[in-house]
C-alpha cells in the first residue's frame, strides 16, 4: 500500500465493548502490534501475536485495566480507514517511574483466555498409534472443542508416538510437526490450530495471506544479509527395513552448498522421506534474510510475501514475511518487518 506523506495516522482501542480511544490519545506514548512466527527450541515454529501500549501517567492518574480485559486494536489512517490488528487480552500491566510511565500488554485471546489455558497448558501421557499429522492434529482439535487447518502436510505419515507429559500442543509441535513437517509452523490462532508451510501460512481467518508489493520509496532503512552456512544440500535420514534386515537411508537434496546432513536416529519407514525433505527446506531457511522498516502498513503480517522492488538485484523480489511490528508514536506510524528469502 503506497502511503502519501500526507495521511494521518489513526487508531482505535476498544476494552470489553468500551471505546478508549479518545482518552488514549492524550496519554498514549506508543501503540504497538506485532505478528510473529517463532523458532521454538527443539519445536516447530509457533507464532506470537501481542500488543504493548504505553501511556504518559505522570500524574498516576491513569486507571489500569483488569487483568483479563480484551483489547480490539485497529490501526491505519484518517484517509483510507482502520484495518483490525488483533483481540487481545490484558496479561500484564506494569508501572515505572522517572518517568512516570504505564505499560499495558496483551496477548492473542486465543492462547491465554481462561477456557484455553487449561488445555494449553495442561500436561497428559498418552501412548498414539501410527497416524498421520492431520489425524492426530484433528484428534486434539477435536477434543479441547478446537477447529483445525492442515495445509498441504496433512498426510505425512507420523509411525507410533509416546505423549510423555507434554501439554497437546508442545506435543503437536515438537514430537510431530517439528519431526515430521519441520518446514511448517504450527500455532493456535481464531480458536483453530493452524499447522501449514511457510510460503502457504494463513491468517487466523483461514484465508491465504496476501503479497506485499513494497517499493524502495516506502522504505525508511533495510538491511540484507546472505549466507550459505545453513544452506545444506543434502538431508539424509534412516530407517530399518525390517524384511530385509538393513538400515535404508533417504536422501533428500536441493540448492545450496555442497554439504550432507545425517539427521540422528532412526525414521519409521513411511515417515523417512518426508523427514528428510522437509529438513532440507527448514535447514536453506535463513540463508538470506532481510530487516525492513517501511511507512506503516496495517495490511502487513506474518506468512505473507513481501515484494521488494527498485532496493538492488539480489535483494529485490519475494520474502517471506516472519515478523511484523506496527507502531505509532509521536513520530508517526511505521511497520518494521523482518523476513527471508522466498
Amino acid at each position: 500500500m503506497a502511503v502519501p506523506d500526507a495521511y494521518t495516522p489513526a487508531f482505535s482501542v476498544i476494552a470489553d465493548g468500551a471505546d478508549l480511544t479518545a482518552a488514549l490519545k492524550v496519554r498514549m506514548i506508543f501503540l504497538s502490534v506485532c505478528d510473529e512466527i517463532q523458532q521454538e527450541s527443539g519445536s516447530a515454529r509457533g507464532t506470537a501475536h501481542v500488543c504493548d501500549i504505553e501511556l504518559d501517567d505522570r500524574d498516576a492518574s491513569v486507571v489500569s485495566p483488569p487483568m483479563g480485559s480484551l483489547l480490539t486494536i485497529s490501526m491505519g489512517y484518517k484517509e483510507t480507514g482502520l484495518v483490525l490488528m488483533g483481540i487481545f487480552r490484558v496479561d500484564e500491566v506494569e508501572f515505572s517511574l522517572m518517568p512516570r510511565r504505564m505499560t499495558i500488554r496483551g496477548r492473542s485471546a486465543d492462547t491465554n483466555s481462561p477456557s484455553a489455558m487449561p488445555q494449553v497448558q495442561g500436561r497428559r501421557k498418552e501412548s498414539w498409534d501410527p497416524s498421520t499429522i492431520a489425524g492426530i492434529a484433528g484428534v486434539i482439535a477435536a477434543r479441547n472443542g478446537w477447529g483445525v487447518k492442515v495445509v498441504g502436510v496433512g498426510g505425512n505419515p507420523t509411525p507410533h508416538l509416546d505423549q510423555a507429559g507434554q501439554s497437546d500442543m508442545d506435543f503437536l509441535k515438537s514430537s510431530v510437526v517439528a519431526q515430521f513437517a519441520s518446514d511448517c509452523y504450527c500455532t493456535l490462532a481464531g480458536g483453530k490450530i493452524v499447522i501449514a508451510p511457510m510460503p502457504s501460512a494463513t491468517t487466523s481467518a483461514d484465508k491465504p495471506k496476501s503479497t506485499y508489493p513494497i517499493p524502495v520509496t516506502q522504505a525508511l532503512s533495510c538491511h540484507a544479509t546472505f549466507s550459505d552456512r545453513n544452506a545444506h544440500k543434502t538431508v539424509k535420514a534412516d530407517h530399518w527395513d525390517v524384511d530385509a534386515g538393513e538400515l535404508v537411508t533417504e536422501v533428500a537434496t536441493g540448492d545450496g552448498e555442497d554439504s550432507v546432513t545425517q539427521l540422528p536416529g532412526t525414521y519409521h519407514p513411511d515417515a523417512a522421506g518426508f523427514v528428510a525433505a522437509s529438513q532440507q527446506q527448514a535447514l536453506g531457511r535463513g540463508s538470506a534474510a532481510v530487516s525492513l522498516t517501511v511507512i506503516g502498513d496495517p495490511n502487513i503480517g506474518s506468512g505473507g510475501q513481501a515484494i521488494l522492488s527498485g532496493f538492488r538485484p539480489g535483494v529485490d523480489g519475494g520474502w517471506i514475511v516472519t515478523k511484523a511490528e506496527h507502531r505509532m508514536d509521536e513520530s508517526g506510524y511505521v511497520t518494521e518487518i523482518d523476513a527471508v528469502k522466498l
